[in-house]
């Protein structure tokens, strides 16, 4: 199976319990992305997440792609 650094998939857990999330899955983030990531007041690294939902053989699914954060609009920032 070829790997694709920044991403992942979610799938609709099969057997959900109360409280159990509705889908889940693996994301593979590379070094050079994290170090390249803002961190916030308290340390924590932002990392932006994308998704596209897709149909595979097995149903649909979620294609989850991670990035540095978008630069923020001038306004948000002044």
């Amino acid at each position: 199976m070829k790997s694709y650094p920044n991403s992942g998939a979610l799938w609709p857990n099969e057997n959900p319990k109360e409280n159990s999330p509705n889908m889940s899955g693996t994301i593979k983030i590379s070094a050079d992305l994290i170090k390249g990531c803002p961190r916030d007041e308290n340390g924590l690294i932002t990392i932006r997440l994308a998704a596209w939902k897709k149909q595979g053989p097995k149903g649909s699914f979620l294609s989850v792609s991670a990035s540095a954060p978008m630069a923020q609009k001038k306004e948000e920032w002044e």
